[in-house]
């Protein structure tokens, strides 16, 4: 359990639970929410574990690793005296959609909901719900406010997409003051919303000169290869959150032994 994350989710209760029990009009224990991409589905086969004994598939580690900070530092407010009612719900149940999933919370009357979100859509819904229901909604893992706006129960404690990139740029001028600069990426929606944040970040500043290539999700070394210098610095920044463009883009340049490459990454690169 990386301490980073218990760190993170024990702040959130102890920054709310003022609040929550504000909110929390009968006298009862304040009840709070859970989400967490736990994929139990993918798991279970109704109560039998199905996967074995031998490994955890890695895309269900994300969700184990926030309900083990989630459960203690419910044990620990527990410990102090706190009176809480968890309630822990698997965003990425199959047979449940996140409108319903909402709507199902809208009923239960929530004092809190802290969450790990995995994509815009999820964080937008929640958004809304608590927006609606005047609950206070904590973001605590996902990096980006998926324009989330004019909301005052929500709470986003990851830097915004906009940050990482400024950041990113700030590095990479500082640090590489010469090379060959090359940014990649991949078409979608959330690519052009990078690029663009890139390209502002580079009006407030003197720019970083990089030559842009659009490259498919399986693309082959040898489409990207040859865009690198064998006489500079080779600095590749990625413009995509995709993890499996991006570990596509790791292997490829790992296949040149010869030229020095520096890998600029993305937040939510491990």
């Amino acid at each position: 359990m990386p301490f980073r994350i218990l760190t993170v989710i024990f702040v959130c209760f102890l920054f709310n639970l003022q609040s929550a029990k504000a909110q929390a009009s009968n006298g009862g224990p304040v009840r709070i929410a859970v989400l967490a991409p736990l994929y139990l589905d993918s798991a279970f086969d109704n109560n039998n574990y199905k996967l074995g004994n031998l490994n955890i598939p890695r895309y269900i580690l994300p969700g184990l690793n926030f309900y083990d900070g989630v459960m203690m530092a419910v044990d620990s407010l527990r410990k102090e005296g706190n009176d809480l009612d968890v309630w822990v719900y698997d965003t990425k149940n199959k047979v449940r959609s996140t409108d319903s999933l909402a709507k199902e919370m809208a009923a239960m009357h929530f004092s809190l909901v802290i969450a790990s979100f995995s994509n815009v859509t999820e964080q937008k819904i929640f958004s809304e719900y608590s927006f609606s229901n005047n609950v206070p909604l904590v973001s605590a893992t996902y990096p980006n406010d998926a324009y989330v706006t004019g909301n005052p129960f929500f709470i986003m404690l990851n830097s915004t997409l906009k940050t990482h990139v400024e950041g990113l740029y700030k590095y990479i001028q500082r640090g590489f003051p010469v090379g060959k600069f090359l940014y990649v990426t991949r078409k979608g929606t959330m690519e052009e919303k990078i690029m663009n944040l890139y390209n502002d970040a580079g009006k407030k500043t003197y720019p970083v000169k990089y030559k842009t290539v659009e490259l498919p999700d399986d693309f082959l070394p040898e489409q990207l290869l040859p865009l690198l210098d064998s006489t500079n610095q080779n600095v590749i920044i990625c413009g995509s959150l995709d993890e499996n463009f991006g570990t596509n883009l790791i292997k490829a340049l790992d296949q040149n032994i010869t030229f020095p490459v520096t890998i600029i990454g993305a937040p939510t690169w491990d």
